[in-house]
């Protein structure tokens, strides 16, 4: 078993190495924001991470013996499970562009002409995301109580998946630019500034959620081995 500590640290290197790795090859493709854009190097390494967090996830739940009492999706272990699906959704969201196509479906539905602040609707559904995550945390506030210890990582975590949605929102597009500089150079540099800086918080967002989910798996297999332990201890005590 790992210690909390290296975790944090092995993934730190790991998004950091990713990081240097993307700009490299940005640098080398002469274009800095091609490992970051949609579908790049970046997407990919946020799909697997994103799946890898599911399945620690999924664990969790098997962990709690995977099956639900009388009260159903409202059983305190349910949270995991929950977790793991949403995590699976992220996953397909971050290749497929889900939220874009729902930013599309909704200025079609109510036939809003797409402006400035409407064309930001795919960065604030991602924020929403986040938001429908702590809610649910919230619910099932009382399952995670044994698991205290990662609430720093899980904080941590939205902290970065709010500050990565500011960055989206705010170059999503070069208006912001526009009144800060006449010199188009310049804009394109800020632009891409705040393409890896978004990608790169987008990664320790993860990165923070996968130390904490890598955490609990190790701590519910902790408990599950100390219930085997008792359980023996109390039959062969008979």
């Amino acid at each position: 078993m790992f210690s909390a500590r290296r975790i944090v640290f092995s993934v730190l290197l790991f998004e950091t190495l990713a990081i240097v790795i993307a700009l490299a090859l940005g640098y080398l493709q002469g274009n800095i924001e091609t490992p970051f854009k949609e579908g790049g190097l970046i997407t990919w390494i946020s799909f697997f991470q994103l799946l890898l967090i599911a399945g620690l996830s999924w664990k969790v739940f098997t962990l709690h013996n995977g099956v639900l009492n009388r009260r159903g999706w409202r059983s305190p272990q349910m949270v995991w499970a929950i977790i793991a699906v949403g995590f699976v959704y992220l996953a397909f969201d971050e290749l497929t562009l889900i939220h874009e196509t729902l930013d599309k479906f909704i200025h079609n539905l109510f036939v809003v002409r797409e402006t400035a602040l409407t064309d930001r609707l795919d960065d604030i559904i991602v924020g929403f995301y986040g938001l429908v995550g702590i809610g649910i945390l919230y619910y099932y506030r009382e399952a995670l109580k044994k698991y205290v210890e990662v609430f720093p990582f899980l904080i941590s975590g939205f902290v970065f998946l709010f500050v990565m949605v500011g960055f989206d929102i705010v170059g999503n597009r070069y208006d912001p630019f526009l009144t800060m500089t006449e010199n188009i150079s310049l804009r394109a540099m800020l632009h891409a500034g705040l393409s890896v800086a978004e990608d790169l918080f987008k990664m320790l967002s993860e990165g923070m959620f996968l130390v904490a989910f890598y955490r609990c798996c190790q701590m519910a297999s902790e408990q599950k081995a100390a219930q085997q332990e008792l359980s023996g201890v109390g039959i062969r005590s008979r």
